[in-house]
């Protein structure tokens, strides 16, 4: 993964499309030194954060109590990928 400034990503903002594009993996603009945005290609899913990971753990213990729902699981997965907390 690559870091670039907030300036740098400004003036090399079409470079780094194409870099993407062709493969150049994530590249994560920095202002200051922290990270502020990150760019990456279309279609590629984010990974689900600690408080997914978090939800699914739950959703996951109530559905074993109650004979293993999976769908109970499934369901809150697709919640979760669309937004719908």
């Amino acid at each position: 993964m690559r870091e670039v400034g907030v300036l740098e990503a400004r003036t090399k903002f079409s470079a780094l499309l194409t870099s993407i594009e062709q493969g150049g993996g994530d590249i994560v603009i920095t202002r200051n030194g922290k990270p502020v945005a990150r760019m990456v290609a279309e279609g590629v899913r984010r990974v689900a954060g600690p408080a997914s990971a978090d939800r699914i753990r739950a959703i996951r213990k109530g559905a074993e109590r109650r004979g293993g729902a999976v769908m109970d699981l499934a369901r809150a997965v697709r919640e979760i990928r669309d937004g719908e907390d």
